[in-house]
């Protein structure tokens, strides 16, 4: 986990916590957070190098709704890593589909 002061942009700082996930490869989620936003990261494009897109992103000052159900897999009571791990390969699926549904949907059709 690093944390950087509130307030303070991220970017920039994932590098730092990919260094240090190199040094320990056995723990298998990233944390880089400034209080308000939240990036969490795993090592699913290959395992023990920590991915460069975090699998799960959070601002908590966003008018949005906050990742109840990724939240739920970090208590403490129901933590478990290969459900952690399940859950950010699932999340990494998603997201590339909307990536390329996206891109499909700004591309005019040639027929």
């Amino acid at each position: 986990m690093e944390a950087k002061e509130a307030g303070r942009e991220l970017a920039g700082f994932d590098e730092q916590l990919a260094d240090y996930s190199a040094k320990a490869p056995e723990a298998k989620l990233g944390i880089l957070t400034n209080g308000i936003q939240w990036r969490f990261f795993t090592d699913i494009v290959n395992e023990n190098v920590m991915d460069k897109e975090p699998f799960v992103q959070w601002d908590v000052l966003a008018d949005e709704q906050p990742p109840i159900d990724f939240l739920t897999v970090l208590q403490k009571s129901e933590y478990n890593a290969g459900l952690l791990r399940a859950f950010a390969q699932r999340t990494r699926q998603q997201n590339l589909l909307v990536q390329e549904l996206a891109r499909l949907l700004r591309t005019p059709c040639r027929i």
